[in-house]
Order: structure tokens, then sequence, then C-alpha cells
């Protein structure tokens, strides 16, 4: 790209443009509630069999949300995203307002093909402070990469530390789909590093430098 100036709004178009050429949709998610309701849509139209024509009441919705994050861990989240040897599928199931058993498939970690893949930016979370995410890949309407830009000479740590405050600022329930986040990604344009989510204290050291294939 050179060493020209590129604001991070420019560098965050460039990115967008780029994931819509490789098949992912652009959708716009202004608000937390925003994305809860977007990925209740999704969820409901991927498991339309199931709810034989009847979409998730609010309770259930809640339900499935206390499934997919209640108090879980991150490894358990991203453990039941991925499935097992047995039913390799990211999978929850609920009960009904009926009573009946419910099962929702949230993830398909088989083929790529079987996932809808979308990209938003400029996401604001209110908290502490009120948070803006530069960019969110969302699979299935699940935000599972967060994705921050700064522009050319700046440093990392700098996005670094602004990850880490978000992530501080993640409310501890079963309705905060950002605990669903398995990848963080920095780039300034030059040069991009990412590193994976956990439990523990983020490390620095541990970003890692992305590279051709």
């Amino acid at each position: 790209m050179g060493n020209e100036y590129q604001s991070e709004m420019e560098l965050e178009n460039q990115l967008i443009r780029r994931l819509k050429t490789i098949g992912y949709t652009q959708v716009q998610i202004p608000d937390e509630e925003a994305l809860l309701a977007h990925f209740r849509n999704l969820l409901n139209q991927r498991n339309a069999d199931n709810l034989a024509g009847t979409p998730l009441s609010d309770h259930e919705f809640n339900a499935a949300l206390n499934q997919l994050i209640g108090s879980r861990t991150h490894y358990q989240i991203a453990q039941q995203l991925r499935g097992g040897d047995t039913q390799p599928k990211g999978k929850i199931n609920i009960q009904r307002d009926d009573n009946s058993q419910l099962y929702l498939e949230v993830f398909d970690g088989t083929a790529a093909a079987n996932n809808v893949f979308e990209v938003t930016h400029q996401t604001t979370f209110a908290g502490v402070h009120e948070n803006r995410y530069d960019v969110l890949i969302l699979v299935n309407g699940l935000p599972l990469a967060q994705v921050e830009l700064k522009r050319r000479g700046v440093e990392f740590k700098q996005a670094f530390n602004q990850i880490i405050r978000y992530k501080s600022e993640m409310i501890s329930s079963g309705r905060d789909l950002r605990r669903l986040i398995q990848l963080f990604v920095i780039s300034n344009g030059n040069e991009t590093r990412y590193f994976a989510n956990g439990d523990g204290k983020l490390n620095s050291n541990f970003m890692f430098y992305w590279t051709d294939e």
C-alpha cells in the first residue's frame, strides 16, 4: 500500500470492501440491541424446520442465550461452538413454552458454506464508557472476531490496550454476545497481528503476525 497517509476510516472501508469480495455481506448493526435482534432473526431462519413455523418467543430466546453463553467460561463457549467428535456442530437444547424440547444449530464447523458470513462496523456498546467497535466479523449473527484499526504510525500497543478495556467492560451476563468473540485482529494497514481471546488476562507477547499463506 505504500507509506502514504491513510485514515482509520479509509482503512476500515478498504477492509470491508475486501471482505465483500470474498463473500461477506455488509450489515448495519448500530448497537447491542440491534446485534441481539439480528442474531435472533438468523437463529429463527436457520432453524425454521425445527421451529415448525413458530419463531422463538422472548422467553425461549433468552433461554437460548443462557444455553449459549450463560455463566460459561470462554473456553466452554468455544467448545460448545465447535461441538465434539460425535456431533461436530454447535448446537443448543432448550425447552419451548409448550414444554417440548428443541434443538437449535448455531454454528456449523464442518462446512463453511452452511454458515452466514457478515461484517459490520462502528457498533456501539454502552458501559462505563461508550465503546465503538471498528469492525466485527459475524458468523450466523455471532460476533466471532473483533478487528481494531489504527492509522499508520500508531503503535500496536495502543490498539491492544483498547481491546483490553473493551473486554473489561463486557457484561458478565448471558445476553452479552461479545463474550463469543474468539479472535482479536489489529492492523495499521502495513502490519496485521492477531491473538486469541481467553478467560485469563490477555498478553501482548502473544500477538502473532499475519502472514501470507
